[in-house]
């Protein structure tokens, strides 16, 4: 996208388990772009202003050549056909999998019950940082209240954060989760990085969009206080999670791009 990229407007937020995947594939493909920064933890993506880019009212969002994108998968798909990059059939494959994963719920249920599940390290920080997550309902209604013109986009919104958050009131239903991810962890991803890759990543030397989906999960996994329940501990399990992890730990767009710690208060 070397003639356009001036032209590229990314609408992101620093804690979105989604756009971390997007910046890092606009790193990794060496997009050139202005970036547009959406608070969520204030529902700055509930505006009006933003509805007209998303009406979705979700982040990450690009902009480019008067058409706006939106969607995590639609933004790096967009990126890859503008920048003429081959598909890996097989990483496509994966990172259809790996999108499906239950991180939101994960997130939104850590965060609600952080205390009560005792594999989670810093519960306190992460309750304190993602509690303004609790208020989308309200907020919501009140934008419905103040822009009864954008009432389809809102409506629409409300109904999604509600059926989400249903599905994570207990710790019960959060612990499933967790465990959607252990048993991907062992059923894919150990036993792929244990056979080798010929390669640092899952496909080899080629940092793949499965790696770029890949990153961003163990980064908010990491986030939520979750890393030596998956991957540490004395008993060392999935080692090769683990040095996977070290190995992005150690890239430079991975640094950049994904939050792995929760930001002291």
């Amino acid at each position: 996208m070397a003639s356009g990229d001036q032209e590229v407007t990314l609408y992101t937020s620093v804690g979105s388990y989604w756009s971390q995947m997007v910046r890092l594939a606009l790193a990794e493909k060496d997009v050139a772009h202005k970036t547009v920064e959406v608070d969520i933890m204030n529902y700055k993506h509930y505006d009006p202003e933003y509805v007209a880019i998303n009406p979705a009212c979700e982040v990450p969002a690009l902009s480019h050549k008067g058409k706006n994108i939106c969607g995590s998968q639609e933004i790096i798909d967009y990126v890859d056909q503008l920048k003429g990059l081959k598909k890996h059939d097989e990483a496509e494959k994966l990172r259809q999998k790996l999108v499906k994963l239950p991180i939101p719920e994960i997130t939104i249920g850590v965060a609600r019950h952080a205390r009560n599940i005792e594999e989670v390290q810093g519960a306190k920080e992460i309750e304190n940082i993602l509690s303004a997550l609790f208020e989308r309902q309200a907020t919501l209604k009140e934008r419905l209240a103040k822009y009864p013109k954008l009432s389809s986009a809102y409506h629409g919104k409300l109904k999604q954060v509600m059926d989400f958050e249903g599905r994570v009131k207990t710790v019960k239903e959060v612990r499933k989760y967790l465990g959607d991810i252990s048993s991907f962890l062992d059923k894919v991803i150990e036993p792929m990085l244990a056979k080798g890759t010929g390669g640092d990543w899952l496909f080899g030397s080629d940092f793949t969009n499965a790696d770029i989906v890949l990153a961003a999960l163990l980064a908010r996994i990491s986030f939520l206080g979750l890393a030596e329940y998956y991957w540490g501990g004395e008993t060392d399990k999935r080692p090769n999670v683990k040095a996977y992890f070290n190995r992005l730990c150690d890239r430079s767009s991975f640094k950049q791009e994904c939050v792995i710690t929760v930001p002291k208060p």
